[in-house]
């Protein structure tokens, strides 16, 4: 690629590495990243600097030569280049300033790079994945001028925060809570960069599940965006209404002719509390995964510190990259794969409801497993939570536990696994704790 001349700082680089050998001290106040020397010499220069400081050695001409020989690059440096340089005296109160323009130059560069890039993607991209090309590429541009120097992070300063976060007082709760103490107990409530999936069979209360977490989120202070791609948002909001306010959710749809004045005044309590709730909700039917992942960047981007947990309802229904249109498996896999990774990048979690193979239907017992889930392969490898809910009463109507549905936690990454009971007061869509039951 050829590099404009205006993104060169060949003087600058010069004058810079020729101050070192007059004051050493300099390295002590600019923390210089070799990286950032366009000229080869120069960037083999300065990374001999910076060894040469670390071992508490010399920084003089004699050291430095022995070090470039000691590293085989004499046929890339030659020792009377680095003796001109070592020539060349300038005061030590400049020497920030040549680095800062040694900076400037650099970031110009790579953010010149970046913009290449940038326009052969957009020649090759699908009109689906646009909107990702241009996300993505506003997020490398932001990030382009804090150059990250060293990559790891000593363990000391890791056991430090290891002993930080344990004096903390949050009780059993580490994430964001579900609003159900029995489960929040199993699960310790949903953390940033978990990718989480819920799967059931159809009707068995997958949608209704996740409004009542999206309620008990957005409670706690986080913001729930919501992908349906199911239902139209009117009927996600009447859905919220009734377990907001108590209110039987076929009359919230009729309308004022079955509604009694009290059953008013609890929609209207219930409609407000969750009108000042942070919840968002997308009703695009075959959202792709490309927009997902603009959508919630933008979403971190404006909202840098807030907790943030999403729902998509439901995965099988996201649309992937056009290369795998005739092969749902591979489909869904790279939309997997995809959910995780922005779920770490983003800090934030990412719930996926899930539908499952009629397999269970052929089953004595019923109650779902990892295999059961459609396209499970990628899945089951990608998601951190893997919990299915099971009503007995939908398959046995003069069941002995009308109404109560587990919560069969069947896979967590850091944690146990186990089930909750929960009731499933069905007029108002409502999950409620029941008691507590952990099955190992």
């Amino acid at each position: 690629m050829n590099i404009p001349s205006s993104m060169l700082a060949h003087e600058a680089e010069k004058s810079f590495l020729g101050t070192v050998f007059v004051d050493p001290g300099v390295l002590d106040s600019i923390n210089v990243n070799h990286k950032a020397f366009y000229d080869n010499r120069h960037k083999h220069i300065a990374e001999g600097f910076k060894e040469l400081k670390q071992q508490n050695k010399p920084l003089d001409l004699t050291m430095l030569i022995q070090w470039i020989a000691n590293n085989n690059l004499l046929g890339v440096v030659d020792p009377g280049y680095i003796a001109d340089i070592s020539k060349r005296a300038g005061s030590a109160a400049n020497a920030g300033a040549y680095y800062h323009i040694i900076k400037t130059k650099y970031d110009k560069r790579r953010t010149y790079s970046m913009i290449q890039t940038l326009s052969k993607e957009l020649v090759e991209a699908s009109d689906e994945d646009f909107g990702n090309v241009i996300m993505k590429a506003a997020i490398d541009l932001r990030d382009s001028v804090n150059v990250q120097t060293d990559g790891f992070t000593h363990i000391k300063d890791i056991m430090s925060n290891v002993i930080e976060t344990a004096t903390d007082i949050r009780g059993e709760i580490i994430g964001i809570p579900t609003g159900y103490p029995d489960l929040d107990r199993l699960i310790g409530g949903f953390k940033g960069g978990d990718f989480v999936v819920i799967g059931a069979r159809p009707s068995m209360g997958k949608t209704a599940f996740a409004l009542n977490v999206t309620v008990g989120a957005a409670k706690s202070g986080a913001i729930v965006p919501v992908y349906s791609l199911e239902m139209k948002d009117i009927a996600l909001g009447q859905r919220l209404a009734a377990i907001g306010s108590n209110v039987n959710s076929r009359k919230i749809k009729v309308g004022a002719s079955v509604l009694t004045m009290d059953e008013w005044d609890q929609l209207l309590e219930g409609t407000g509390e969750i009108s000042e709730m942070d919840i968002l909700i997308s009703d695009v039917s075959g959202v792709t995964i490309g927009r997902i992942e603009s959508d919630l960047r933008e979403l971190r981007r404006q909202e840098p510190d807030r907790e943030i947990m999403c729902f998509i309802d439901y995965l099988q229904l996201v649309k992937g990259d056009e290369r795998y249109i005739g092969n749902k498996t591979a489909e869904i896999g790279d939309i997997s794969r995809r959910m995780k990774l922005l779920a770490l990048e983003l800090d934030i979690v990412i719930v996926a409801l899930s539908q499952l193979s009629r397999g269970v239907e052929s089953r004595q017992d019923k109650r779902p497993m990892m295999s059961d889930i459609r396209e499970s392969g990628q899945i089951e490898q990608d998601a951190d939570i893997i919990a299915f809910l099971y009503r007995d009463d939908y398959y046995e109507k003069d069941s002995d536990q009308p109404n109560i549905i587990e919560i069969i936690v069947a896979k967590q990454r850091d944690g146990e696994t186990g089930t909750v009971q929960m009731a499933f007061v069905k007029e108002y869509g409502k999950f409620v704790t029941l008691k507590r039951s952990f099955e190992e």
